[in-house]
Formats: C-alpha cells, structure tokens, sequence
C-alpha cells in the first residue's frame, strides 16, 4: 500500500482544520497576509518572494504545531 505522502498545501490546510482554526484567526496570531496563508495552503508560493514564502511557512507550521524543518525543506527542493 504505498500511499502519496500529502503536500505541503495539504498538510497545513489538514492542520489547521483539525484544530479548527479559519484562516482570519491565524492572520491575528501569526501576523502572516491572507493572501499569503491562501497562497501556502493552495500550492501557490509565487505570491511573494520565495526567501518571505519560505519564513512565512516556518512561521504557520509552528503555530499549527508542526515540525517546520520537513515542510521547509520539501519547499527548498
């Protein structure tokens, strides 16, 4: 049974929903745009430049409660 592992989009959008967490309240507690929280939960990281993408979902994976370094580094590739 060799399941495809979730992207990162997937991942945070699955996370936060089990936390129950919508979109604005996230923007109030980690300071990051919607448009960029729309962005990195729709697989659109061209939003913004990639250095500010990139900080912007180290910064959501660790208010979700993730371990950023997996998410970052499947981003860098």
């Amino acid at each position: 049974m060799n399941e495809e592992p979730q992207g990162i989009s997937e991942q945070l959008r699955t996370a936060r929903q089990q936390r129950g967490l919508d979109l604005d309240e996230v923007l109030r507690h980690t300071g990051i745009s919607l448009s960029v929280l729309t962005g990195l939960e729709s697989e659109r990281f061209d939003i913004v430049e990639p250095i500010f993408t990139r900080l912007a979902l180290q910064s959501y994976a660790e208010y979700l409660g993730l371990a950023p370094a997996p998410l970052t580094d499947r981003f860098d590739q």
